[in-house]
């Protein structure tokens, strides 16, 4: 007999939590133990729930995927994580394996490749989307010959500040979103704009919209 498959699902919008929650169950040998809105709430459910693969949003208020798949593979090593992204970028791929993440979903595709996403992670294998295939070897090969000025220079923590920067965030509401000292956000920010050489507010929201940071409404 085959091994139930236990998973939570981590959205903050409840639609595509009930959509997830519909798509898992119809699948023989998977249950969906918890679902939460975002990743604080998930890291309370997890004792309870005893998910096997937790698969959560990137873009989620209180704490991002990345944050949420980071403190999940620390505290809970044997849990394996799918990131949900609509990005194709060979840095968030990238960002996604550092924090932690077994696979690496494409939003447009999950309906086809959910099962099987979640079934390799469980396997203890690693899962990428194949539409992002050619973006990472390309992303890869030409890492070296990119100008400094792109977000492949910044650390993924950077690019969260840019992130919340381009939202509108303060440096203290930036801190309290992180957990960390505004002083700390400062320093980042600094590193970022010598890094991207951009000295300016507006430069670096103009920035993240046209890297997909942040969706323009």
């Amino acid at each position: 007999m085959n091994s139930i498959v236990r998973i939570m699902i981590v959205d903050d919008h409840p639609l595509v939590r009930s959509g997830f929650r519909l798509l898992l169950e119809r699948i023989d040998g998977f249950e969906v133990v918890g679902e939460a809105p975002n990743g604080q709430q998930a890291l309370d459910l997890m004792d309870a729930a005893h998910p096997d693969v937790l698969i959560t949003d990137i873009a989620m208020p209180v704490m991002t995927g990345l944050q949420l798949i980071s403190e999940v593979k620390t505290r809970w090593p044997g849990v394996s994580c799918i990131l949900l992204s609509m990005h194709k970028t060979s840095q968030y791929v990238r960002s996604a394996i550092e924090a932690g993440a077994s696979g690496y979903l494409l939003k447009e595709s999950v309906d086809s490749e959910l099962e099987l996403a979640v079934r390799t992670v469980f396997g203890g294998e690693s899962y990428l989307s194949p539409a992002l295939s050619k973006t990472m070897i390309d992303g890869l090969a030409n890492r070296d010959a990119r100008a400094i000025g792109g977000l492949e220079s910044l650390t993924s923590r950077q690019i969260e500040v840019l992130k919340q920067i381009a939202e509108g965030f303060t440096t203290k509401q930036i801190a309290v979103n992180l957990e960390v000292s505004p002083k700390t956000v400062e320093a980042h920010r600094v590193q970022l704009m010598s890094r991207l050489e951009i000295y300016s507010v507006a430069d670096l929201v103009r920035l993240a919209i046209r890297e997909g940071l942040v969706e323009v409404n």
